[in-house]
């Protein structure tokens, strides 16, 4: 497996201290709950946790490790678990339920974070030790910024086009424009989902179906031999065209997901775009897609809609190298992070100037 483009540190302490310093924030005698996966998943590394577990009892945390079994959902939550959740000062999920709850209500005041380092060696690069603070800031200016426009426009090089509307705040009296995330990401990988309003246009399905990794769902993604042409309007999938016998595959996933949950089986909920330029995958996707999906999304090349079903809906798709603007002004540009380049980000770049190559670019996300 390559780890080449980033500088690799000698040891992984500097990506852990990133994340149990600069994100968690932990303090001395702080009791942090470590909520891992079954030994042999494959998904998370197995010793992850442990050695995260050694670093912070060396910096005097009180640490407590569990590894529950797989749950379906969110609602499938084991009470055990959840009491553990609210006794902990932190909880850092190296775990898939921390996605399946990101947008759920958790228990207790602590705070929780998901670890997308899924490997140890991701912990020697530049994913995890670029400071998690420099995001988190560009991260709320993004947001800030999403929010207070008006409009937006999404393009990619297969065809899509799309023009949505963002609620204005005097629109939002029960609800936002955008759906809030419970659960904080190490490293920033991305913004809050942004609720689509009146989304009109097309969507060209690339690639994949991915599970919004909300619902365990049996055969959750559906490999597209062609790419398909949704056809959106007003928030919901009207028709799919393009090769006939991809365009069956995609109503019959639709379709089966849809029974499987609750909601309209073709609305659009929301969408959002990787914000993080560190972002790289180096397995074969097809060893894995859903893995694959959940961690490539990270990557400014990456944005996808959450569909099918009620909010956060449980069909994710894909589309690669947009070009998306807010008000006419450009935010990704053919699948880079152009935002950065504005001359705030580049001051606020300044202020880390042992990282002056945090904003630069990995294109390798498996495609």
């Amino acid at each position: 497996m390559s780890y080449t483009d980033d500088s690799k540190l000698s040891d992984y302490a500097a990506g852990i201290s990133n994340l149990l310093h600069n994100c968690l924030n932990i303090k001395p005698q702080q009791r942090l709950l470590i909520i891992g996966e079954p030994e042999g998943t494959g998904y998370y590394e197995d010793g992850l946790c442990e050695r995260i577990t050694k670093q912070a009892k060396g910096n005097d945390a009180d640490v407590t490790v569990i590894k529950p079994s797989m749950v379906s959902g969110p609602d499938d939550i084991d009470p055990s678990v959840s009491r553990a959740i609210g006794q902990a000062d932190h909880t850092l999920f190296l775990s898939r339920l921390g996605d399946q709850m990101r947008f759920t209500e958790v228990h207790g005041t602590g705070s929780k974070t998901i670890c997308y380092t899924l490997e140890q060696e991701l912990l020697g690069t530049a994913f995890a030790t670029v400071p998690w603070d420099l995001f988190k800031q560009i991260h709320d200016r993004l947001l800030a910024r999403i929010t207070n426009a008006q409009s937006y426009r999404i393009t990619c090089p297969l065809g899509t086009q799309l023009n949505g509307r963002i609620k204005a705040k005097a629109e939002q009296p029960t609800d936002t424009a955008i759906t809030e995330f419970t659960v904080e990401p190490f490293p920033v990988l991305i913004y809050p989902p942004l609720q689509c309003t009146e989304l009109n246009g097309q969507l060209v399905l690339d690639r994949y179906l991915a599970s919004t990794s909300i619902n365990d769902i049996d055969n959750n993604h559906l490999k597209l031999e062609r790419p398909v042409i949704a056809r959106i309007e007003q928030s919901r999938i009207v028709d799919f065209e393009g090769d006939a016998n991809t365009v069956a595959s995609v109503k019959t996933q639709y379709h089966r997901v849809g029974e499987l949950t609750a909601g309209d089986p073709y609305a659009v909920n929301s969408w959002h775009t990787g914000i993080y330029p560190k972002t790289f995958y180096s397995r074969p996707i097809d060893d894995d897609v859903q893995r694959w999906s959940d961690l490539a999304f990270g990557s400014p090349r990456y944005t996808h809609f959450h569909t099918c079903g009620d909010n956060p809906g449980n069909i994710a798709t894909a589309m690669f190298d947009a070009t998306i603007s807010f008000d006419d002004q450009l935010f990704w540009e053919a699948g880079r992070f152009v935002f950065l380049d504005q001359p705030e980000q580049q001051e606020l770049l300044a202020q880390y100037p042992d990282h002056p190559d945090a904003f630069s670019m990995r294109w390798d996300i498996g495609i």
